[in-house]
């Protein structure tokens, strides 16, 4: 990793980690639940910085806002064509001791299947095994936020936005200075990926890092 990226991540864990810590050990008792619970994450209406959490205590839900700009994947090949349509979300996959969320934004650019503007029932459509729509790109973004100050650091892409698929198996770890029991002064990501290994049809799992 870039030693400017590093340092980035490295102050921004350092400086979420003592925001998160005092936001709740200064607390008034019961102020703070425990857990929370993220059901829905949407995109900020007016151009905003960082995230904003609406905290509810469990088990209702919490929600979360991003900027839109976690939905920026720079130019798309596919902007020009005819009949495609754009489809963005973003969801919460991991959440470290520390309160530290691991978000992951998806893009997707569709076009209808030409089969299916000719009024065929979706019953037709199954048995033909036709699909409603095909993808034409699709760009994905991971982010680690901190949700009490709002600040969201992006990952590295090293597969390229159009191969980061394997969002569900991703997870992310706090370790604060010396084992002490203090805000996180690093923070690592991994992501554990099921893939082909191309030796009689196996699978073989990959493990990275981001520290």
């Amino acid at each position: 990793m870039q030693p400017l990226l590093r340092r980035s991540l490295s102050a921004a864990a350092s400086a979420s980690g003592r925001l998160l810590r005092r936001a709740l050990s200064t607390a008034a008792p019961g102020s703070r639940p425990p857990w929370a619970l993220i059901h829905r994450i949407s995109m900020a209406k007016a151009s905003t910085r960082g995230a904003s959490l609406s905290l509810a205590p469990p088990p209702s839900p919490s929600h979360i806002v991003v900027p839109g700009r976690v939905y920026d994947a720079g130019a798309d090949r596919s902007e020009g064509e005819k009949d495609c349509v754009t489809m963005v979300g973003s969801g919460a996959h991991a959440a470290s001791a520390e309160g530290f969320l691991l978000l992951t934004s998806y893009k997707f650019r569709v076009r209808e299947h030409p089969l299916s503007k000719i009024g065929l029932s979706r019953v037709v459509l199954d048995l033909d095994r036709i699909p409603p729509f095909e993808i034409v790109s699709q760009y994905f973004s991971r982010f680690v936020c901190n949700p009490i100050s709002g600040e969201m650091v992006r990952l590295p892409d090293f597969d390229g936005q159009e191969e980061n698929m394997s969002d569900q198996y991703l997870g992310i770890m706090t370790e604060a200075a010396a084992g002490r029991n203090g805000p996180p002064e690093r923070y690592a990501v991994a992501q554990l990926t099921d893939e082909e290994d191309g030796v009689g049809g196996g699978r073989r799992f990959a493990w990275r890092r981001f520290e």
